[in-house]
């Protein structure tokens, strides 16, 4: 999709914002348009969004263009970040 300058800076503010990727900020806002609220649709989405990342990444590392690769990954997952090392539950 391509969205003027201003939307696009503006949709990536409140992406940003929410702490979502840009992706995830547009296809929650259409669910939300469009009156969807099956679990299995954004299960599939997500689903989609981690493969097209993994794929990117992939990419990335085989240009050994790291510095790239964490540039993206951090700033459109921030999430991923907080959710790395993984932490020992406490029983």
């Amino acid at each position: 999709m391509a969205f003027p300058e201003k939307v696009l800076a503006e949709l990536e503010r409140r992406a940003e914002s929410e702490g979502k990727s840009l992706e995830e900020f547009i296809s929650d806002a259409v669910f939300k348009q469009l009156g969807i609220t099956d679990p299995g649709s954004k299960a599939e989405l997500h689903l989609k969004l981690c493969e097209k990342y993994m794929r990117e990444a992939e990419e990335l590392l085989a240009r050994k263009d790291y510095t790239q690769r964490l540039r993206r990954r951090g700033a459109q997952h921030p999430k991923w970040l907080r959710l790395w090392p993984p932490r020992k539950v406490r029983s």
